[in-house]
C-alpha cells in the first residue's frame, strides 16, 4: 500500500531519526546532574533547564504548530529546516562543552541549550508528518500509516537506549549528544527531501486530500486530470 512510494521511505526516515532525540528527554534529568554535579545549586539548575527543555517543547508544538500549518509549502520547507539547522548546532555546541573541563556550561548555558533542545524539535517530530500522514494515507488509511511512523521510530528508539551508555562510559556524555547530533542531521536530510518533493507537487495546484473527493480541490483544479490523479495516488 505505502512500500512502493519513495515520501514513505523518507517519513520513515525522519521517524527513526527524530524519535531517538524525542526520547533523550528521558535522560536529561541524569545528563544535568551528571555535568553539573550535586551541589545544591547545581541541583537546582539542573531541575530549572529539564522544566526548561518541557516548557519550550510544549510551546513550540503549540504555537509553532499553528504557525506551520498556515505558512505556504516553501516556507514550511524553510522553517523545518532553519529548526532542524539549529538543534543540530546546539547538539554539537553542548557537546563540544562537555569535551571542555575548563569551560563547561553555566546555569544559565544549561537552561538555555536545554530551551533550544526542546524548542527546535517540536515542529519537525509532530507537524511535518502529521500532514504527510493524512495526505498519503487518506480517511481509510491514515491511522495504519501512523502506526507504521510510530513503530519505526519506537525500534529506533530502543536501539538508541541499547547504545547510549556505552558511549557515555567510553566518551562521556559528548559521545551521546554527537550521536543524536547524527540523528539530527538524518532529520534534516529526510525531511528536507520529503518537503522539497512536496513543494514540487503542490506549486501544481495539490491540496492535502484527507477523505479522496474531488471537492477538496480549488475549483480550477477539480478537471485537472493531472490533480485528480495525484489526489487518488
Amino acid at each position: 500500500m505505502f512500500a512502493g512510494r519513495a515520501n514513505f521511505w523518507l517519513a520513515i526516515g525522519a521517524a527513526m531519526g527524530y524519535s531517538p532525540i524525542r526520547q533523550f528527554e528521558a535522560l536529561i534529568p541524569l545528563f544535568l546532574s551528571e555535568s553539573s554535579g550535586r551541589t545544591p545549586g547545581a541541583v537546582l539548575g539542573a531541575s530549572a533547564a529539564a522544566t526548561a527543555y518541557h516548557v519550550a517543547y510544549w510551546i513550540s508544538a503549540g504555537v509553532g504548530n499553528q504557525i506551520y500549518f498556515k505558512l505556504k509549502q516553501w516556507q514550511q520547507l524553510c522553517m523545518v529546516m532553519a529548526l532542524l539547522c539549529a538543534h543540530l548546532a546546539n547538539l554539537i555546541f553542548m557537546a563540544w562543552c562537555e569535551r571542555q573541563p575548563d569551560a563547561p556550561l553555566g546555569r544559565l548555558g544549561q537552561i538555555g541549550c536545554m530551551a533550544v533542545l526542546g524548542g527546535t524539535i517540536a515542529v519537525p517530530a509532530t507537524g511535518v508528518l502529521n500532514i504527510f500522514t493524512m495526505d498519503m494515507g487518506k480517511a481509510d488509511g491514515s491511522a495504519m500509516l501512523s502506526a507504521l511512523l510510530d513503530a519505526a521510530g519506537a525500534f529506533s528508539a530502543i536501539g538508541f537506549f541499547r547504545v547510549y551508555d556505552g558511549l557515555r562510559l567510553r566518551y562521556s556524555w559528548s559521545g551521546v549528544l554527537l550521536l543524536l547530533a547524527g540523528l539530527s542531521a538524518w532529520t534534516i536530510l529526510c525531511e528536507g527531501a520529503l518537503l522539497t518533493r512536496d513543494l514540487f507537487k503542490f506549486r501544481r495546484g495539490y491540496v492535502v486530500n484527507p477523505v479522496r473527493t474531488r471537492g477538496s480541490l480549488p475549483t480550477r483544479y477539480q478537471t485537472d486530470s493531472w490533480a485528480i490523479k495525484e489526489m487518488d495516488r
